[in-house]
């Protein structure tokens, strides 16, 4: 599979997170909008022979990887740190710091490549960290916001007096952010950027049709240069595992309450019945979450099916792994 990445230039506050499912929805919309339906079923049909012809990753801030989920520090190694970086009489300014560590949500793409010929835990990234602050800099998270909109009344068009209401928007600290993808048979390097290319015009995520969620998205070709000396992964995507993926690791679930895109979000998708644009709720493993691995391979994980009540509709969910090779601490036997 050739390896890519995506480049998400943000025109606007979000609604919508860049979620690898969500990410890969909008492409499949795009080939039914941009191709015909019969090149999305061939699409989804990769998916059954093992050889998926896409796999994609969340989208983060440019310059940033999600901070692994590994093994917890013991409190002696705490101590330790605290007491390199910290003077005693600043003890609890320093646990004060040390907590807010704990939020960490993404790390420096240089931060790993500086530890990458050690093994990698929660230590040694902390430690990096807090002796070169300025030179692998962290966040927490994105930044969460609401906006305040007036209630309309729908009879005479005008606002409600008093009727004021919120909605969630997100906003990052950066307008770009990098996403990645593995192209295999079945799908292509052109058909991905015409597929960018109708994202660009028709939007993102929910209140597109308001001036949310206005990107501009390109795509470049990168070269995969992780050294072979590997004993796990980090998952680049929110994943759901096959019967025979790795089961030891360290990691952190999501639930996702999935959406159907395009015009099954408004109309009947069978005839006759009301609308249903609401999947089944979805357990899957975040980004950032580890696992031990003998042997590293391109992807893991798998197409969910039997998502919605509409069962004889090929109606699926986007839970492959985009795996990041790393030698970790921590999983051995």
């Amino acid at each position: 599979m050739q390896d890519y990445k995506i480049n998400i230039k943000l025109k606007s506050s979000i609604i919508t997170p860049f979620h690898s499912d969500t990410l890969w929805g909008h492409i499949c919309w795009a080939l039914r909008y941009t191709r015909s339906e019969q090149e999305l079923l061939n699409f989804l049909e990769c998916y059954d022979s093992g050889e998926p012809p896409l796999v994609i990753s969340n989208a983060f801030p440019k310059g940033c990887l999600p901070f692994p989920v590994l093994e917890p520090i013991e409190k002696t190694k705490q101590r330790e740190l605290i007491n390199t970086f910290w003077n005693e009489s600043d003890f609890i300014a320093a646990v004060s710091a040390f907590k807010k560590l704990s939020t960490i949500k993404y790390i420096s793409k240089e931060l790993f490549k500086h530890i990458s010929k050690g093994t990698i835990s929660r230590y040694s990234l902390l430690e990096a960290i807090l002796a070169n602050p300025k030179k692998f800099p962290v966040i927490s998270a994105e930044l969460p916001s609401v906006t305040y909109h007036a209630k309309i009344n729908r009879l005479s068009g005008t606002a409600i007096d008093g009727g004021l209401f919120t909605a969630p928007e997100i906003f990052y600290f950066s307008n770009e952010l990098e996403a990645y993808c593995k192209i295999g048979h079945g799908f292509s390097e052109e058909k991905l950027k015409q597929c960018m290319e109708f994202i660009n015009i028709d939007g993102f995520g929910r209140k597109k049709s308001t001036g949310k969620g206005a990107v501009y998205c390109t795509i470049e070709r990168r070269t995969d240069d992780v050294t072979d000396d590997t004993n796990a992964f980090m998952s680049l995507s929110n994943y759901v595992p096959c019967q025979d993926d790795p089961q030891k690791g360290f990691y952190k679930l999501i639930t996702k309450y999935g959406k159907l895109g395009g015009h099954f979000a408004s109309s009947s998708i069978i005839p006759g019945k009301n609308p249903t644009p609401f999947k089944y709720p979805i357990v899957m493993f975040e980004s950032g979450s580890v696992f031990k691995v003998d042997k590293k391979k391109e992807h893991y994980g798998r197409i969910v099916k039997g998502v919605h009540p509409a069962k004889k509709i090929n109606i699926v969910h986007y839970g492959m792994a985009y795996p990041m090779p790393l030698k970790i601490e921590g999983l051995n036997d």
